[in-house]
């Protein structure tokens, strides 16, 4: 980050595009940050609240984003540790969810508890994880997750 712009807030992941743009997770604002090739940078994804909302940029809400990865057409896909989803940003800046999410029952600031957890293996909404911390794409397009709390 460049001399005058924000500094980043517990940065957790990172991954850079076609374009040289690097993309870094910022877990405890709850957001993406967009570091452009000249050192300037903007906030791509997420309100800086915690929360489980799919939007365009700043309407978007994550929950302790972690490590994304980018696929060939320049789509972002996110770890949203809290949420318990993956989250994918498409290059004009929307973020849906991949793969079902927990509603947060219990945040009290050290336990994130969600009613519905799940570890189920299957392709887009039918996938279901327990605090992704990770996320890869293949060059098939194919999206692997670390998915911590299910020690897979």
């Amino acid at each position: 980050v460049r001399s005058g712009e924000p500094p980043l807030l517990t940065p957790m992941g990172v991954c850079v595009d076609g374009n040289n743009c690097m993309f870094v997770s910022e877990w405890a604002a709850h957001r993406i940050r967009r570091l452009n090739p000249d050192g300037s940078s903007i906030i791509v994804a997420g309100s800086g609240t915690k929360g489980n909302l799919d939007g365009r940029g700043a309407n978007a809400q994550l929950f302790h984003p972690c490590g994304m990865a980018v696929d060939s057409k320049g789509a972002v896909y996110i770890a949203d540790w809290g949420n318990h989803c993956v989250r994918v940003m498409t290059p004009t800046g929307e973020v849906t969810t991949v793969g079902r999410g927990g509603t947060v029952i219990v945040d009290d600031g050290q336990r994130y508890v969600s009613s519905t957890l799940g570890c189920l293996d299957g392709a887009g909404t039918f996938a279901a994880f327990n605090s992704p911390q990770d996320v890869a794409v293949d060059e098939y397009g194919d999206v692997w997750v670390a998915d911590w709390g299910n020690h897979c």
